[in-house]
């Protein structure tokens, strides 16, 4: 079973309407696609979105964030909690701008762009999770 039912909570209702952490195009999609190197199947549990390095990044939504350091295969890491189980992860950051602990506010700057990333120019990496499973972040940005 692949489909998490949802609860009607205040984050929930926020599906299509949060923050792009960048301003940019997506770059690497969301779900099973095939590695162009090896040409095998890889699911991808977020996205990459293309953006000038250096260029600020923002929190999609209000949280509070809980991890905020280097972490291996994404570079520096912001992990922001939403309540009810949601999270929204941010990698391939050049800087972070904000501590563990702290609230934030959607829109609020919480690092900087790296110079590349693991897909070989400089994007931002974006999950959102739910009780430790990805969903689709491209439905819930703002279209």
């Amino acid at each position: 079973r692949t489909d998490v039912s949802l609860p009607e909570g205040g984050f929930t209702k926020m599906k299509g309407t949060l923050v792009w952490p960048v301003s940019g195009r997506v770059v690497s999609h969301y779900g099973t696609q095939r590695d162009p190197v090896f040409d095998i199947p890889v699911f991808r549990s977020g996205i990459h979105i293309n953006a000038a390095p250096a260029a600020k990044v923002k929190a999609s939504a209000e949280g509070k964030v809980v991890y905020a350091n280097y972490f291996k295969g994404y570079q520096n890491l912001v992990i922001i909690s939403h309540g009810e189980g949601y999270y929204t992860v941010y990698g391939n950051l050049g800087s972070i701008t904000v501590k563990e602990g702290v609230y934030v506010k959607g829109g609020q700057v919480i690092g900087t762009v790296a110079d590349n990333s693991n897909i070989g120019t400089p994007a931002v990496y974006f999950e959102v999770r739910y009780r430790g499973k990805p969903l689709n972040p491209e439905q819930w940005l703002k279209r």
